[in-house]
């Protein structure tokens, strides 16, 4: 998997909705369009254009972002009612024509079918959901792995027994005696934050290529770093959650947390059963 640059990185760690306000508008738009037009920070231009909006260019493309009101502080502090740092991303749409030159242009009409959204994992890791506590810890200890059963229901295999591409740890939640949750740790080597960060970003890009686009993702600043947000992510005091869901239920959520002050940052994948569809996806990759 290729790596992606720090600037590439950092943007994509930065949320739609950015916790705290304290970045400035050309910095939160310049940050959002680093990702979402695959430049370089000193590639993007960013002018403001009327209806308290942005325009970035870069690498030979645009992306127009506005700003919607959400009941926080004003992060522009000029031409918008109060705002929740909130900067979503509009398709440029080609100039307008009239009706009849557009039906003529257009031919006849087509019937759009929109792409079935990836159906949900079985499981993760090498472990599956449904499958009982002395299944998941023969797959566990068959793979030269230790086992553990702890409280409340959850037990752990010391290593994931499928290859994710780094050390990770895994945890299972037992409900009614079936796997219902598997959690992933991939923060056990002690690799340092902006390694992690990285980990984060190619895992996230992996789970995009996957299942598609995240239904959300935020980051906050943590309470004990009072700076600006990209300022905070580079000393590890920030949080990042990325989410995908479907209608069965069934949800990955993927952290990234520089946890308390002092502690080992945190990096974990949570695969939650859901109310599981008959039918989902064999994880070939172990994600």
């Amino acid at each position: 998997m290729r790596q992606p640059s720090m600037n590439r990185m950092l943007a994509m760690i930065l949320a739609l909705q950015l916790g705290g306000c304290a970045s400035g508008a050309v910095e939160v738009v310049a940050g959002r369009a680093v990702y979402d037009l695959g430049c370089e920070t000193s590639e993007i231009q960013v002018a403001e254009i009327p209806g308290c909006a942005f325009i970035a260019r870069g690498c030979g493309g645009e992306a127009t972002y506005v700003v919607r009101s959400n009941g926080g502080v004003d992060l522009f502090g000029r031409c918008c009612p109060p705002v929740g740092c909130t900067a979503e991303l509009e398709s440029k749409l080609p100039p307008k024509t009239s009706t009849s030159a557009a039906a003529a242009a257009a031919g006849p009409p087509t019937s759009r079918v929109e792409p079935a959204q990836p159906p949900p994992p079985l499981g993760a890791a090498g472990f599956t959901f449904d499958a009982d506590a002395k299944t998941s810890e023969k797959i566990c200890t068959d793979a030269g792995h230790a086992w553990k059963v702890l409280s409340d229901g959850y037990a752990s295999c010391s290593q994931a027994p499928s290859n994710i591409g780094f050390p990770a740890s895994v945890s299972v939640e037992l409900c009614s005696g079936k796997v219902c949750k598997i959690i992933v740790d991939a923060a056990i080597d002690g690799s340092p934050w902006l390694e992690l960060a990285n980990r984060y970003a190619n895992l996230k890009e992996a789970l995009d290529g996957k299942y598609g686009h995240q239904a959300t993702q935020s980051t906050a600043v943590l309470d004990d770093c009072s700076e600006k947000l990209s300022a905070c992510f580079k000393k590890g005091r920030t949080k990042s959650i990325a989410t995908w869901t479907w209608p069965s239920k069934q949800m990955i959520t993927l952290t990234l947390s520089g946890g308390a002050p002092g502690s080992q940052p945190v990096l974990t994948v949570e695969y939650h059963a859901g109310h599981r569809a008959p039918k989902g996806m064999p994880n070939t990759d172990a994600l």
